[in-house]
């Protein structure tokens, strides 16, 4: 096989200028950056990447349950990721019910991810088996868990508490979707004029606040790295500003579709948007731009949700939540943020692969002289990703 010479691309870089450069790749590892001699060319596939722009490593922090990886569900997945620009998805083991993923289990479905997988995985795992059962973190940990998911904002604020002190020894962070479910009950959509106008249960903005200020009380008594996945209200922007002033390890990401839309969006019903959190005012949209901005939100993610097309073309009610954003997440990451809010590209890179990885622990460069590239070409000409190379193919 020969090199492959991918010229004249605009590398995108935390707090560097996109400047033209050649990346060449031998044997999936880069061999040379910058000036290709003219004799080299001819030995060389030239892919020309003139006014693309290449982001190494989009590293998306959804959690995802693909279950089986060898399966259609797993390999269905990895397409929609490649297409989306995503080189980097942080998997999650399908555990059941009330039950807890042993060890040996975690381990075996780790190794099947990675002989299966089409793109680069990181490895997170449950923190509970219930609301009272810590899982087995530290086996997680030796077994290359990266982050612990604890869902939905737990009631047992001892079982949080433990789980902070316990979390420490590995230096792991924790996962927490702000929900307090005494307040979400069986809501559906954001509580306010508009639920009041579907007649609809609403889910009050309180449910996110309350949650996520017992949550930092607990961080600040306890310690550890607390990771607040889908903030949705501007509220909790401001709460986690000021934990971030008082120096608590405290970060959060925002879904992609909260960037785009609002509770005026579901229309007449339109289960396509039945997701949690559920869309907030425009109000709540505008502060997690400014949240961006500021820096106080750290990510954004897919937030994709693995459903049927039966499972969402039914009634309201009886639609499950979740929205399909993987396929399109670069694009419409740089359509929302740098098109047309004039983020720069490099701090669009910040928000979906510096800090991402940074919070798994993930922050080796992949684009260095005898590394294995990772990275996506978005071409601007037709505001799409024109292909992705994982692992230098």
């Amino acid at each position: 096989m020969k090199p492959k010479a991918y010229l004249n691309g605009k590398i995108v870089k935390q707090g560097a200028p996109e400047t033209m450069t050649n990346l060449l790749v031998t044997h999936g590892k880069i061999s040379g950056l910058g000036y290709i001699p003219d004799e080299d060319e001819a030995q060389l596939e030239q892919v020309d990447l003139k006014d693309c722009f290449l982001f190494p490593d989009v590293t998306d922090l959804t959690p995802i349950n693909f279950g089986d990886p060898e399966k259609k569900v797993g390999q269905t997945l990895f397409e929609m990721a490649r297409s989306g620009g995503v080189t980097r998805l942080l998997a999650f083991p399908n555990v059941g019910q009330g039950r807890l993923c042993s060890a040996e289990d975690y381990s075996a479905w780790r190794k099947v991810c990675e002989s299966n997988s089409q793109i680069r995985l990181s490895f997170s795992a449950p923190a509970f088996q219930d609301d009272t059962l810590l899982a087995e973190i530290g086996l997680y940990a030796e077994a290359g868990c990266r982050a612990l998911i604890a869902g939905q904002t737990i009631s047992d604020s001892q079982g949080m508490a433990y789980l902070l002190k316990y979390s420490q020894m590995f230096d792991l962070p924790i996962f927490v979707q702000a929900m307090d479910q005494n307040l979400s009950g069986d809501g559906s959509v954001h509580e306010g004029e508009q639920s009041f106008v579907l007649g609809l249960p609403g889910i009050p903005s309180a449910a996110e606040t309350t949650a996520i200020a017992r949550d930092l009380a607990l961080l600040a008594a306890y310690g550890g790295r607390l990771h607040f996945h889908q903030i949705s209200t501007g509220e909790g922007v401001q709460q986690i500003a000021r934990a971030k002033s008082d120096g608590l390890q405290v970060t959060c990401s925002v879904g992609l579709s909260h960037l785009f839309f609002t509770d005026q969006d579901l229309g007449e019903y339109d289960s396509e948007k039945k997701v949690i959190p559920p869309f907030r005012t425009e109000q709540d949209r505008l502060s997690l731009i400014e949240g961006l901005k500021s820096g106080v939100i750290d990510c954004v993610v897919s937030g994709h949700s693995l459903f049927s097309n039966d499972q969402k073309v039914c009634e309201f009610s009886q639609a499950v939540f979740g929205i399909s954003t993987l396929e399109d997440f670069l694009p419409r990451v740089i359509e929302k943020l740098h098109l047309e809010n004039g983020f720069s590209l490099a701090k669009i890179h910040a928000f979906i692969s510096v800090n991402p990885r940074k919070i798994l622990g993930e922050s080796k460069s992949c684009m260095g002289l005898g590394q294995s590239p990772n990275f996506s070409v978005w071409d601007p000409a037709v505001h799409s990703v024109r292909f992705v190379v994982v692992d230098g193919k």
